[in-house]
């Protein structure tokens, strides 16, 4: 099996990353994750508009029903 990331795939772990870093602190992240009632995650509202906006969502649909 290949377990390789194809260029496409490579390309959209950069554009993820780069999102996810600019909206996000992980330190924040981290913190909520082990359950830090103090952490405040930014609002998710903002960040999915913007995945929304790069199309993000339809990749998890068929083509041929109108995804990507």
């Amino acid at each position: 099996m290949d377990f390789i990331f194809s260029p496409e795939q490579d390309e959209l772990r950069s554009a993820v990353r780069a999102v996810m870093t600019d909206a996000v602190d992980r330190g924040v992240v981290r913190d909520a994750v082990d359950g830090d009632p103090s952490a405040t995650v930014p609002s998710t509202r903002a960040l999915w508009q913007q995945m929304v906006q790069l199309g993000w969502p339809g990749m998890l649909v068929e083509e041929r029903l109108g995804g990507l």
